[in-house]
């Protein structure tokens, strides 16, 4: 069997233009501003790289077979990974899209709770928009925020989403696709954990699309999470 991870470059993260406050629900043709490291607005959206074999380098043996580790070597944030006694279900690669959903949710509210952040909520409209965005990047075979030439925020706005928003993407087969790994693939990645441990979020959307094929990867699953402040 063989394994990849791809961890898109850089989170994606906008706001709505200031002025006037926040925009109403269900307008249309909002203005948006995407963080940079350098300045406090501008564009920030990362091509994909992906990344092949492990991201880790620890490897274990057991019964004379040499198995790469789920997690890096002295994992700094292994103490953010919420245990199977509070998130059951993490490494099962198995779970049904309901429960998978449900360990991931609980896996991000209990990173974001040790750095004292609120806890999210999901909503259909960011879940919708999240499933998009996977599917995108298997028709057209490009793991990036922008799939398919589209903005990096169409998917959410075409789902009726207007406000503050942002967004990690994660890729893997293997035993890598567990919830508990990929989120510890955002925590291990500066960008995608300052998008994960924003403030400002309240909602949240995910997605989990199973057996995609594109670029390296065969029978792969795309992790997609969005954020939301409203």
């Amino acid at each position: 069997m063989s394994f990849g991870v791809g961890v898109d470059d850089r989170e994606w993260f906008h706001k709505p233009q200031s002025g006037g406050g926040r925009p109403a629900a269900g307008s249309a043709g909002a203005v948006v501003l995407v963080l940079l490291a350098v300045a406090l607005l501008g564009w920030r959206v990362g091509l994909a790289q992906h990344l092949p074999g492990y991201r880790a380098g620890a490897i274990v043996r057991a019964g004379g077979v040499v198995t790469p580790s789920l997690y890096p070597a002295n994992d700094q944030w292994a103490a953010w990974l919420a245990p199977e006694t509070v998130c059951p279900g993490g490494e099962r690669v198995d779970a049904q899209p309901r429960l998978e959903g449900t360990t991931m949710l609980c896996l991000i509210n209990y990173a974001r709770g040790r750095q004292g952040l609120p806890a999210l909520v999901l909503t259909s409209v960011l879940d919708n928009a999240s499933w998009a965005k996977a599917q995108d990047i298997v028709r057209c075979g490009r793991f990036e925020h922008t799939a398919c030439g589209k903005a990096g925020n169409q998917d959410a706005t075409d789902a009726g989403y207007v406000g503050a928003f942002g967004e990690n993407l994660y890729a893997a087969e293997g035993a890598q696709t567990a919830p508990r790994v990929a989120l510890d693939g955002w925590l291990n990645s500066p960008e995608h954990r300052e998008n994960l441990f924003r403030p400002e979020w309240r909602t949240a959307g995910l997605a989990a699309l199973h057996g995609a094929t594109f670029d390296r990867f065969r029978n792969a699953v795309i992790w997609v999470s969005e954020f939301g402040d409203h």
